[in-house]
């Protein structure tokens, strides 16, 4: 029972991580979208809602 709680906190611990990191590469993909208007009004985000989301840490 112990090693089956052990393997799904591993498992969430993981999937967590994940989902951070991701959130993070997205981030940095609108950082550098953040010069260009076109492609912004493409996805409906202002240059500065952009900067803003870019400057999040990874874990928020």
């Amino acid at each position: 029972m112990h090693q089956e709680n052990w393997g799904a906190e591993l498992g969430q611990r993981s999937r967590r991580w994940c989902l951070r990191w991701a959130r993070h590469g997205h981030r940095q993909s609108l950082r550098d979208l953040a010069d260009n208007p076109h492609l912004l009004a493409d996805i409906g985000v202002t240059r500065e809602e952009a900067l803003q989301e870019a400057r999040k840490f990874f874990f928020e």
